[in-house]
């Protein structure tokens, strides 16, 4: 995670003027006794102060400084590793940071070094890994490095949290469309707006002037929490990332990316403990990350950008997910797959898919083997042109038609696209008889609401 200098507006007071977004750090000039000790340090090598013999380490994205800590503790790791730099004479360095890249499914963070003397040097930091510590080929450093222990430091930990509008206090890191950035905790958001504390003063910003939000903490709540409250952290972590997208361009792909990764550890915490609890809660949660996943992508040209369908794809399995959690009785919901049902032409049917609902089977219809399933029933007196429509929000729908003797006759996915993403449709000349339909989703885990309807095609 990328740690920017505060910056604050007109009525809070200003820290430092710099330019928007960067931090800038330098060194105090050591004194002659001080020098004389980084030398000496030096000179003692791996028994103070290791020095890389990799002349690529930390100067290549792929080969970076693992200090850990994750986004909670990585920062003040970052900062309390580069602090303990110094050139190769023992000189002090000041560095800054230079933005943030996706690298491997991970983030990783360049800082340019400079120092009295020495040629401008750019140093990259995962604050997601962690290995023990070294000082990159031509530098050395003042102290031994904190955390080489041979093992994974301990991160800091969560905050504690929340509720969707308020007493969350976790650290968020904002940028606005002009490039100013704010670190404070987090107090509340909604459509619109977002407040932080900022230096102990309450700043509220319009949502539509914002470019990102990125916690720089953990929305989670404690161990012991129960259910409820975990199921809050979740909401209100992919709560603030769909509000985000709202106002992303296509080419902030790095930023959108900070936030996910930053929403993740609720998630995760309360997926792993959730059991059988919430269980159409946690469908709907799974759809929206698995959507979340795969909006990062590139063009055509190789450019990273966001993929727009599949961001308001995952929005819609937040939605359906907050909607769900707010009714106490989802936690112990299951649908009755109970008998076939019998539909009527041009009756409009309204229902849900969900946990407890038939699953399809591989050998009936593979397209959506595992999926949820309602089973319907209808009988044609004569010969008719049929549609069959079934329409489900958030899910992608699957349509699949069998003869009274079970075996299938056809089947529809609806499209990829976001404008028939949510439609399934069957026209076809049938014979008169009984006909069974198949009305669920196209893949395993997939929820929502649907209606169905079957009649004659005008």
């Amino acid at each position: 995670m990328t740690i920017f200098h505060v910056r604050i507006l007109a009525f809070v007071v200003i820290l430092i003027a710099l330019a928007p977004g960067v931090l800038v750090h330098a060194q105090q000039e050591p004194t002659p006794t001080e020098l004389a000790d980084v030398r000496a340090r030096a000179e003692l090598g791996d028994a103070v102060c290791p020095i890389s013999d990799d002349e690529t380490y930390g100067f290549l994205e792929s080969n970076p400084v693992m200090v850990g800590g994750e986004a909670l503790g990585g920062p003040a790791r970052a900062r309390a590793y580069l602090d303990n730099l110094r050139g190769s004479g023992g000189e002090p360095i000041s560095y800054e940071t230079s933005g943030s890249i996706p690298v491997d499914g991970t983030l990783v963070d360049l800082y340019s070094l400079t120092y009295p003397g020495g040629e401008p040097l750019w140093i990259y930091i995962n604050q997601y890994s962690f290995e023990n510590l070294r000082a990159p080929l031509g530098l050395i450093c003042a102290d031994a490095f904190v955390g080489n222990i041979g093992s994974v430091p301990d991160t800091v930990k969560d905050a504690q949290p929340q509720e969707p509008t308020g007493g969350i206090e976790t650290a968020v890191t904002l940028e606005t469309r002009k490039g100013d950035t704010i670190e404070g905790e987090f107090v509340s958001a909604n459509g619109t707006e977002v407040v932080v504390r900022v230096a102990g003063q309450r700043l509220t910003l319009a949502m539509d002037v914002l470019r990102y939000i990125s916690f720089d903490g953990r929305i989670e709540a404690p161990p012991d929490a129960g259910g409820e409250r975990k199921l809050r952290a979740v909401i209100v972590a992919l709560g603030i990332l769909k509000r985000q997208m709202e106002y992303l361009e296509d080419e902030d792909h790095a930023s959108f990316v900070i936030s996910f990764n930053a929403a993740l550890p609720a998630v995760t915490s309360f997926l792993s403990s959730v059991g059988d609890n919430w269980l159409d809660v946690t469908h709907a949660i799974r759809m929206a990350l698995r959507h979340y996943r795969q909006a990062p992508d590139r063009n055509s040209a190789g450019e990273r950008e966001l993929d727009m369908t599949e961001l308001f794809r995952a929005r819609a399995y937040v939605d359906y997910a907050d909607k769900l959690s707010a009714d106490s009785s989802e936690k112990d919901h299951r649908e009755d797959a109970g008998e076939t049902r019998v539909l009527v032409l041009n009756q409009i049917v309204e229902a849900r898919l969900g946990a407890g609902d038939r699953e399809m089977a591989r050998e009936l219809d593979g397209s959506s083997a595992g999926a949820y399933n309602d089973l319907f029933q209808f009988t044609l007196t004569e010969p008719m042109r049929a549609e069959i429509v079934l329409l489900c929000d958030p899910c992608r729908p699957h349509l699949t038609l069998t003869g009274a003797d079970g075996k299938k006759i056809e089947g529809d996915a609806a499209g990829q696209g976001s404008f028939y993403s949510n439609r399934s449709r069957i026209r076809r000349d049938l014979e008169a008889g009984t006909y069974y339909i198949w009305a669920g989703a196209t893949s395993r885990g997939d929820v929502g609401e649907y209606t169905l309807e079957v009649g004659p095609r005008e």
